[in-house]
């Protein structure tokens, strides 16, 4: 069950994302707050598992807010839940778990409330002996990866993304429910997740070794790879095969 308190200065907005979440079975309301100074006081003594917040607030704004609660140093998930599209890049930095944008459609709710339950539940890929070879300088420098899902931002952990690939001049991000669109190329990606465990395999895919499953010889010293969770193969070409042999030891 996760016991959530949410945060916005605007009582209709605060009782309609209430009703949403009230349909879920492993939601439970446990404070709806205007003033997030009052939010603050509660949050610290609940010590709940998610937190939605607005952003434009009088007193304190959402930021500011979800900075004191991570100052608490509590295991609360933060969702930012506004009408304005600028604040995400500060919600990125600040490792919150999603931004959805008003008006949100349920099936965008829904998604961060399952992500929200996988991230408690711990479901994601074990490390193995094979990320311990190409994980030797893994640091922390990037938290999040910003997608667009519908018209809303969702801020993705490298550990769930399964890889990425660029179809028809676009770039997208692969996670277990689907795919997501990335404004960034996937040279600015490899750069940025190179000490992640990600590798560019291809022109077109930059892979998460996490989620490595086979490694299958292919023609003109070639290779495929098998993804874990995917029924799809990752070709691996010729100008980084060698480099693959090399940081694998084969």
């Amino acid at each position: 069950m996760l016991r959530t308190v949410l945060v916005d200065d605007e009582p209709l907005s605060l009782e309609a994302l209430g009703f949403l979440l009230d349909k879920y079975d492993n939601i439970k309301l446990i404070g709806k707050y205007t003033d997030p100074v009052e939010a603050l006081e509660n949050i610290k003594e609940a010590k709940p598992e998610l937190v939605f917040l607005d952003v434009e607030m009088p007193e304190l704004d959402g930021i500011s807010t979800a900075q004191e609660i991570i100052n608490m140093g509590l295991n609360t998930s933060i969702v930012f839940a506004t009408v304005y599209e600028q604040y995400a890049v500060q919600a990125f930095e600040m490792d919150a778990l999603d931004y959805i944008v008003k008006p949100f459609s349920e099936n965008r709710l829904r998604l961060t409330v399952n992500r929200v339950a996988q991230k408690l539940q711990n479901t994601g890929p074990k490390r193995n002996s094979l990320n311990a070879v190409v994980k030797q300088k893994f640091s922390h420098r990037i938290n999040k990866i910003a997608v667009w899902s519908e018209n809303s931002i969702l801020l993705l952990t490298p550990d769930e993304i399964q890889y990425f690939t660029m179809e028809d001049k676009r770039v997208f991000a692969y996670i277990a429910d689907g795919a997501y669109e990335c404004n960034s190329s996937l040279a600015e990606l490899e750069n940025k997740l190179e000490d992640k465990g990600f590798f560019r395999c291809h022109k077109s895919f930059l892979i998460n070794t996490e989620y490595i499953d086979k490694i299958i010889p292919w023609v003109h010293s070639t290779y495929m790879i098998k993804l874990k969770q995917t029924a799809r193969q990752i070709p691996v070409s010729r100008n980084y095969a060698k480099k693959l042999k090399s940081m694998l030891g084969i």
